[in-house]
Parts: structure tokens; C-alpha cells; sequence
């Protein structure tokens, strides 16, 4: 990796010959309608490929975001969880059934996209 980004850099700091005799003859310049050299555009491609792949080193979590209608109906055996001594009384599921947000991400729990008058729900993984 450490090769192929000193090689890209060498790429993106390659002095390009059309480009300085566009600056020796800047009178000249609307009568070439703007086009740039092959050399030009490639390091320009090699330049948004080293970025594209800087940015998918950077990703350091996802995200989960869950529509879920009020009244969910989930798995019979997670709306029937048992409550659990150890958690906050705020953890809990309640007396409808329904467990809370992190459980029902963690074990998978699949809601429906654009449910009817529903909640959004956000929670990092």
C-alpha cells in the first residue's frame, strides 16, 4: 500500500509538458476551447482513485437506522423476553411486548421500510 500512494503522489506531481507551454502562451488559450492533455486528465483519474480509497480506509462504523411502526408485531419469542434483573428499569421491554431498539438490532429484527404513521430509530453497530 505504501508503494502504490508514493507512486500515485509521483503521479499527481508530475509536471505536465502541455501545461507549462499553456502558461508560456496564455494569449493563445480560448482558441485551444480548453481541452486538457491525456497526461493531465490521467493524473486527475489517478488523483480521485487515491481519495476514493482514503475514504474507504476512514469508515469506522456503521449505522443502522430501523422505521418501525408504533405497535411493531414481532417474533412471538421476542415479544414474549423475560425481564432481566440486571438492566435499567429504562431497558426493560414493556408490558406491550415490545423489546428494546438495541435488542431488536443486535438480534435482527426486521421492520418494514415506510410503516404507517411510524417511528425513526437510530443506533450505531
Amino acid at each position: 500500500m505504501e508503494t502504490r500512494a508514493k507512486l500515485l503522489d509521483e503521479w499527481l506531481s508530475y509536471p505536465d509538458t502541455w501545461a507549462a507551454s499553456i502558461n508560456a502562451e496564455l494569449p493563445f488559450l480560448p482558441s485551444l476551447n480548453g481541452k486538457f492533455s491525456v497526461d493531465f486528465q490521467n493524473v486527475k483519474k489517478y488523483h480521485l482513485e487515491y481519495q476514493m480509497v482514503t475514504i474507504r480506509m476512514q469508515i469506522r462504523h456503521n449505522i443502522c437506522s430501523v422505521k418501525a411502526p408504533e405497535y411493531p408485531d414481532f417474533h412471538p419469542t421476542l415479544s414474549a423476553a423475560p425481564a432481566d434483573p440486571q438492566r435499567p428499569p429504562g431497558e426493560q421491554p414493556d408490558p406491550g411486548g415490545r423489546i428494546p431498539g438495541r435488542d431488536a438490532c443486535a438480534q435482527g429484527q426486521h421492520a418494514r421500510p415506510h410503516p404507517p404513521g411510524g417511528r425513526g430509530y437510530l443506533g450505531a453497530r
